[in-house]
């Protein structure tokens, strides 16, 4: 289990948890390989026991997320609702509008929280407040790689760091740079 020191984006996930806690419904918005899932991970370790977590992935779940919502939500207890890939439902298709009006009714419930997780903005029919993920810097990519390699130098972590940033999606990078040198090891 990883720990709060390890977070990716320590503060700003922070933030969002005590957003979430409060029960503001939030976009998390991010292109491909920029850290969604890891951002999903450390969200976990800073949430209270407490809270139930009920995830659905819409692009690789095969279910039906009315149903899924249905059979997750217990009011009795405190739960945040995570879609991630988001922009998957075609939002804009006349059958996915009961499903986006039960999304809505969840901000009226202050046991529920939903975090909707898409590389674009969702449409405006669903009231959910969009929340931009940061970029990542060089020196969160040196601190992950740190925690994989310690034995890299300093200046080769911020190299190696500095190269990554050029990706287009520096996370994806990341993991593939860390499996590389696993393999290599």
């Amino acid at each position: 289990m990883m720990t709060k020191q390890y977070a990716l984006r320590l503060e700003f996930t922070k933030q969002l948890v005590a957003r979430l806690l409060d029960g503001e419904s939030i976009n998390l918005i991010s292109p491909h390989g920029q850290g969604r899932r890891r951002t999903l991970q450390d969200l976990r370790t800073l949430l209270p026991d407490s809270i139930s977590v009920q995830q659905l992935d819409l692009r690789r779940d095969s279910v039906d997320p009315g149903d899924w919502l249905s059979q997750t939500v217990d009011s009795s207890r405190k739960t945040l609702l995570i879609l991630h890939n988001f922009n998957e439902l075609n939002q804009e298709n006349s059958s996915s509008q009961p499903f986006i009006e039960l999304l809505n009714s969840i901000s009226k419930q202050p046991a529920l929280s939903l975090l909707a997780v898409s590389e674009k903005r969702v449409t405006q029919s669903l009231r959910i407040t969009p929340l931009l993920l940061p970029v990542l810097t060089s020196k969160q990519l040196s601190r992950e790689l740190e925690r994989h390699r310690p034995k890299l130098s300093e200046n080769e972590l911020t190299e190696m760091a500095n190269r990554l940033l050029l990706d287009k999606a520096p996370y994806t990078a990341l993991l593939s740079a860390i499996s590389e040198m696993a393999g290599n090891a």
